[in-house]
């Protein structure tokens, strides 16, 4: 399964070509997901339209919470990247908790992820 990250997410609702035939591309093949804090972020913006199109994709698709086994793996994450310098910010480290918790491959645009050593980030160009 593909968990979405906030970037794609954004960009799909907003019309991007590549976002739209990305997220059409893994809806073939795979149910895709993304997470609690990906869904934070996209509610968070200041433009009521954006907030009604994300509530909207949200509804179609499943939502991973921040559990403890998430927690976890978020924490494992940050303990690693600030012991090499590598920090990125905590939500980021959230949302691939999350991920990873569910035994997700993250699909991102945001090239901080690159920062985290797994095998398990689809970093795909903007």
């Amino acid at each position: 399964m593909a968990c979405l990250d906030t970037n794609i997410i954004i960009d799909y609702i907003h019309g991007v070509e590549n976002a739209r035939k990305l997220i059409e591309d893994y809806r073939k093949s795979e149910q895709i997901t993304t997470t609690t804090a990906t869904m934070y972020e996209l509610l968070s913006s200041r433009d009521q339209q954006e907030r009604q199109l994300a509530t909207e994709f949200l509804s179609r698709i499943k939502v991973y919470v921040f559990d403890e086994r998430a927690s976890e793996v978020a924490a494992n994450i940050r303990r690693k990247l600030e012991l090499f310098g590598k920090l990125i910010n905590d939500t980021d480290i959230m949302i691939a908790g999350i991920a990873f918790a569910n035994d997700e491959t993250l699909v991102t645009q945001d090239r901080d992820f690159e920062r985290i050593n797994s095998g398990r980030i689809d970093l795909v160009k903007e």
